[in-house]
């Protein structure tokens, strides 16, 4: 057993030398055997370890498990922390379960402690059996194979020595060192899911096979290990799809659909923040989305909206304050001058120009007939009624039909600055003019208007 732990701790380089370890220690069998394997390792490693202790405050016996926690710590030269909670207070003001809250509590201390006291690791003692409940809860609930590939050895600060034995090791052996220690009450109770798996399931999955939980543990080792060969086609595909957040949906489709699954699955975690509460429903209804007309949309946990535009999905995160840009009256009063926009970063640059001199054109530089040109010229963004003159005929065009034809996403069309006298909008800023606007022979006075947008 003892060369098994040392065989994971090589291959997931859990532990270097002179590492300060923090084990989350609630002196159940499992946290106990975890510090007296670590102790074992302490000179070889030269390393400092330290412990926290995390009373619940549910059961009556807590105030004693923490005393046999701080005790234990004491008799082995371990540094004992302790944090006390309330947690069915915690409960109710976080609405989660007394099981989730404990958890939540729990991990945001030992992070806290960590950095307070500068460790690099911290420690838990999850074992096979945690893994194996933790794949058919995964499982039950619906999931892929990245639940599949259950909890790792080490994920960012945290290690897990013991996922390589079982629970019924750990207590064989903790009996012929003659070692006691806590027992959750908690645990025994058929009340939470986990533990229904953990005395229900998993009972009955050993009476057909007695390794049947060292089995599934190998089934999430080997799923993580074929993770960490496709993680580096997944992310290419992502870089390849997926840029500003717009989905590119031809490239997409180059793609076999497994790594369009994959691809799909990455930017919700990318654009949503965090992968809770992100499962296979929305990875399908991302991926039947691409298949619908543009103008469709679905939305997603956190305040994500995803909205089929033409080619694209384009992500949309409605938490976020919306940049509304005021309308800016404009007065072209000097001969020539700069009109700082701070909303806009960008600056309108206009000057008059004698009519023999030559007009070069650009996309952000055009010249207008000021002569047709009243007081009321505003810099704004599109509003209900907007139109422009398309051809010499006077024939008008609704600034919303315009977009629609030039397919331009909905999200983009409020961002595109506009020239305009009431709702006539003479200028679509890097894009088209109003005819009506255009010099002529018959044109008197001609403004050139530049508009340079500042760096970020």
């Amino acid at each position: 057993m003892k060369k098994k732990i040392e065989t994971l701790i090589k291959e997931y380089n859990l532990i270097n030398e002179r590492d300060h370890i923090l084990i989350a220690f609630s002196g159940g069998p499992d946290s106990v055997y975890l510090a007296l394997v670590l102790l074992e390792l302490r000179q070889r490693y030269q390393l400092t370890l330290s412990a926290l202790h995390v009373n619940h405050n549910i059961e009556e016996e807590a105030k004693e498990q923490a005393a046999y926690a701080r005790r234990i710590c004491e008799e082995h030269e371990i540094h004992y922390y302790e944090y006390s909670a309330d947690i069915p207070a915690l409960s109710k003001e976080w609405k989660m379960s007394l099981e989730l809250a404990g958890r939540t509590y729990r991990y945001r201390v030992l992070r806290k402690q960590k950095e307070a006291l500068g460790c690099n690791s911290i420690a838990l003692g999850h074992h096979v059996n945690d893994q194996a409940e933790t794949i058919l809860y995964r499982m039950a609930r619906g999931t892929g194979i990245h639940g599949m590939s259950g909890i790792r050895p080490k994920h960012e600060d945290m290690i897990r020595p013991l996922l390589c034995i079982t629970k019924e090791e750990i207590l064989f052996d903790l009996e012929q060192r003659g070692q006691t220690f806590n027992v959750d009450v908690s645990n025994e109770e058929t009340d939470y899911i986990r533990n229904q798996i953990r005395h229900l399931v998993l009972p009955q999955l050993s009476s057909i096979n007695p390794k049947a939980s060292e089995h599934i543990g190998e089934l999430a080792m080997k799923m993580e290990e074929m993770l960490l060969y496709l993680k580096p086609q997944i992310e290419e595909a992502y870089a390849a799809c997926v840029k500003n957040h717009r989905m590119a949906l031809e490239q997409l489709d180059q793609y076999p659909l497994f790594l369009q699954q994959e691809v799909a699955r990455l930017a919700l975690i990318r654009e949503c923040g965090q992968e809770k509460d992100l499962g296979n429903i929305h990875i399908q209804a991302l991926m039947e989305l691409k298949d619908l007309q543009s103008g469709r949309k679905i939305h997603l946990p956190y305040g994500i909206v995803a909205v089929r535009e033409y080619d694209e999905i384009v992500f949309v995160n409605k938490s976020e304050k919306k940049d509304d840009k005021a309308e800016k009256k404009l007065s072209f009063e000097a001969n020539e001058g700069i009109i700082v926009s701070e909303e806009w970063k960008a600056d309108l640059c206009y000057k008059f120009i004698e009519k023999a001199e030559s007009i070069s054109e650009k996309i952000y530089t055009k010249y207008f007939s000021y002569d047709r040109m009243d007081n009321e010229i505003t810099l704004r963004t599109a509003q209900p009624g907007d139109y422009f003159i398309m051809n010499s005929r006077g024939q008008k065009k609704k600034l919303n039909r315009y977009f629609i034809d030039e397919k331009i996403p909905k999200q983009l069309r409020e961002k595109i600055p506009l020239l305009a006298m009431g709702n006539h909008v003479f200028w679509i800023v890097g894009k088209r003019v109003s005819e009506a606007f255009r010099v002529t022979d018959e044109t008197e006075r001609i403004i050139e208007i530049t508009w340079i947008k500042k760096e970020k």
